[in-house]
């Protein structure tokens, strides 16, 4: 070989590497990738152009401009005949009334709007509970493993000082391999929750998340029942629409008195007081629907936080009982079986405070949902 030949294979081979070294450098920075996610991320996200939100600015756009046309249709009217004039009863229902109605068409289907964001957001961050509670699931499972590798390194150094008999050692190295198979299911676990807030926020499957975030969060939250309330009803839709009624009702009454008398003994004037008897209790009936939710969702944050009070005080005292049963275990007071069995216990009840962090959480949300809170008005 010569030596000119000698250094061009040298410098292809060089040109190869380079190449190759390039490539796999830009798959692994591709690959290694993290998407880092917090829960008004994923909402950002979700609410951004296109994301799983659409569908709702999709069906506002449409109902206002159903409304606008109805409006457009009842302005003009059929033809008339120019020897059927309208009255000025009807004249006025056209100028005065019809502007109320439509008002609120167009009211009901923003509130409306609100309320579905609003709705849309509340699972998007549930979906990012769901998964931040896998994770914390999976950590817990991951200390309980390196708990247990203790006792067993614990047993096996008491058996081999001839302290304690063999059946120790078997037994932690049982509980280790089914701490293991519950990691898996977590592992498993997680890897769903991921999946299924990727696709609720619009993200491709196989972008590989990592979540912002922890569940240590103060849950003495303050609320104003009564604030709540009011601000609930100002949103409602069944409650605007009702509103909106109540006032035609009033409107095309006092109009009817105003071009046709008020005759208690004539079938149209009763007609039209029973239209607005009827519509305020349609709403009163709203009001009331949606008060009750909101009760009921403040009952429900009460009795999370209250949960989540309770699975602390477990944590705390599951820890000390553990602590108790190792100490007692080395002084050959206790067996290795009620030292696992404490170890499972706080890994239970670990378990069990997370889940009480994600409850309160999710029923501040299920609050939230019904204010509108964390979504814009609607244009």
């Amino acid at each position: 070989m010569t030596k000119r030949t000698s250094a061009y294979t040298a410098a292809v081979v060089l040109l190869c590497l380079l190449v190759f070294g390039t490539t796999s450098g830009q798959s692994i920075a591709t690959k290694n990738d993290v998407r880092h996610i917090s829960a008004d991320s994923a909402v950002e996200m979700a609410f951004s152009d296109g994301g799983g939100a659409e569908s709702a600015r999709l069906r506002l756009h449409q109902s206002l401009l159903e409304a606008a046309e109805l409006q457009r249709q009842h302005e003009t009217g059929p033809p008339r005949h120019p020897l059927d004039p309208p009255s000025d009863f009807e004249e006025a229902k056209a100028k005065d009334l019809l502007p109320i109605q439509f008002t609120a068409l167009r009211e009901m289907a923003k509130s409306a709007y609100i309320q579905e964001m609003a709705g849309f957001r509340a699972e998007v961050i549930g979906s990012y509970y769901a998964a931040l509670l896998a994770e914390e699931s999976k950590d817990v499972m991951d200390t309980a493993i390196e708990t247990i590798k203790l006792h067993k390194d614990r047993a096996e150094s008491l058996h081999a000082a001839g302290e304690v008999p063999e059946a120790d050692v078997l037994r932690a190295d049982a509980r280790l391999e089914s701490a293991r198979a519950d990691l898996a299911s977590a592992d498993s676990e997680l890897e769903r929750a991921l999946l299924r807030l990727s696709a609720k926020i619009g993200l491709d499957m196989d972008e590989d998340l990592q979540l912002q975030g922890d569940l240590e969060m103060p849950h003495d939250v303050e609320l104003s029942l009564e604030d709540n309330i009011l601000q609930a009803r100002k949103l409602d839709p069944g409650v605007i629409a009702a509103r909106g009624e109540l006032a035609a009702a009033e409107k095309e009454k006092a109009l009817f008195i105003e071009h046709r008398g008020a005759y208690s003994q004539r079938r149209s004037y009763r007609k039209r007081s029973l239209a607005v008897d009827e519509a305020k209790h349609g709403l009163a009936m709203a009001e009331r629907d949606i008060e009750l939710q909101v009760r009921a969702a403040h009952s429900e944050i009460s009795e999370a936080a209250a949960r989540l009070d309770s699975a602390i005080r477990q944590v705390d005292a599951a820890e000390r009982d553990g602590e108790m049963a190792t100490l007692q275990y080395e002084a050959g007071l206790t067996t290795i079986t009620e030292v696992l069995d404490a170890t499972l216990e706080y890994r239970e009840a670990r378990l069990g405070e997370v889940q009480a962090n994600v409850g309160y959480l999710t029923t501040l949300t299920h609050l939230e949902a019904l204010l509108g809170e964390g979504v814009a008005d609607a244009e």
